[in-house]
């Protein structure tokens, strides 16, 4: 079997990275089991909830190298002592101890393992304005490094793979191409309507956006059309989840609520915060339609749990949203509030929510075969390197 390593990947801050390797650790280990020995590299004082979500699919690891940046930091000045006193690299030693083959998703050196790296997005490219310079200068080096550090690069999508080939052309044939899938436990589908609704105190009938609150994920686009529908005589309810908090842009909440206040739409809107991943799943299910109406995207979360769903989504049309091809879905301009405002209306008014049965059954017919796609998929990246 091939020993392959996985630093854990995401935080509350961005559950994204989390469902990303859930999902494709779930591939690997429905239908590579076999093949893969799965490793699962985790910070000693990494938050046990997150470790949780992946112990199933493989042997947890413990390493400081992980581990949050004063932790770490301290271990750096152990690593340099480790060095001085062996001639070797403690990193190097312990991938060798560990019998790791394959490094994947890492940011880490080491010719001790084959080296998959992995660049979820170039945003900073398109939207410079929503980085600092320091982050910019960050981001460019630590992506030129891991290009050249790396046996194969994974990308998350086509429009990523060109922004790749601007980025470093010398490099391409690096470069890989790995959409995700994914998955959706059965289990989501025998939980009442009622509950959810109860849990959260709101409406039955209501528009849902599950995205993270950072600026580019441009929330502000739909309060505008909310308040635009509640112009025309429309009750239309919006419910939004995800993690409070934008690093980049710390006022960015605080000016989020000012402008349902200034807008007079505080009682069609109602901030869920950070909460469980199967109560998003099922707001999703049962909500009239998903919307995201994001500014960038490398390949998105919502859109692919939309489609294993069999969920209807408003979009907005950049590149990635239109790569990904929801089956049911209505796109807009991510800057056009009048357009979107006409989608929530017609929307709103053909559905009274909760899940399409038909859309619902082709999607899990489908599932299966693209979950496969997807490990199968990622066993060629393998294959080339090993």
């Amino acid at each position: 079997m091939i020993r392959i390593a996985f630093p854990i990947l995401g935080n509350t801050d961005w559950y994204g990275g989390i469902s990303y390797l859930r999902n494709l650790l779930y591939a690997l280990d429905k239908y590579k089991r076999k093949k893969y020995k799965i490793i699962i590299l985790a910070g000693y004082f990494c938050r046990k909830s997150f470790v949780d979500e992946y112990k199933r699919y493989g042997e947890i690891v413990r390493t400081f190298k992980l581990d949050i940046l004063p932790i770490r930091a301290i271990f750096s000045i152990y690593e340099c002592i480790y060095k001085l006193l062996s001639g070797r690299s403690y990193f190097d030693d312990f991938l060798t101890k560990k019998n790791i083959q394959v490094l994947s998703h890492s940011q880490f050196y080491t010719d001790k393992a084959k080296l998959i790296g992995w660049i979820p997005d170039f945003q900073h490219i398109h939207f410079p304005k929503f980085f600092s310079r320091n982050e910019i200068i960050y981001r460019n080096s630590e992506f030129s490094r891991i290009i050249r550090n790396s046996e194969r690069v994974i990308l998350l999508s086509n429009d990523a793979y060109n922004d790749f080939r601007h980025f470093a052309p010398q490099y391409i044939k690096k470069a890989c191409v790995l959409h995700f899938v994914t998955n959706i436990d059965s289990s989501v589908y025998s939980i009442h309507h009622g509950s959810i609704v109860r849990k959260y105190h709101i409406p039955s009938k209501y528009l849902y956006i599950p995205n993270q609150f950072w600026v580019h994920k441009n929330h502000q686009i739909v309060i505008k059309a909310l308040a635009e529908t509640q112009k025309k005589g429309y009750n239309i309810f919006l419910v939004c989840s995800g993690y409070m908090k934008d690093r980049r842009n710390i006022s960015y909440i605080s000016e989020l609520k000012n402008l349902v206040e200034s807008l007079h739409v505080s009682s069609k809107i109602k901030f869920l915060g950070f909460i469980p991943h199967d109560d998003v799943l099922q707001l999703m299910r049962y909500s009239v339609a998903i919307v995201n109406p994001s500014l960038f995207e490398g390949w998105s979360t919502s859109v692919e749990e939309a489609k294993s769903l069999g969920k209807s989504i408003i979009l907005s049309n950049i590149n990635a949203h239109q790569e990904q091809k929801p089956p049911s879905v209505i796109y807009f301009s991510p800057t056009d509030v009048s357009n979107l405002s006409n989608i929530l209306i017609k929307t709103w008014d053909k559905s009274s929510g909760g899940p399409d049965y038909r859309l619902e059954a082709r999607a899990k017919q489908k599932l299966k075969r693209r979950i496969k796609q997807y490990a199968d998929d990622y066993d060629k990246i393998i294959s080339e390197i090993i």
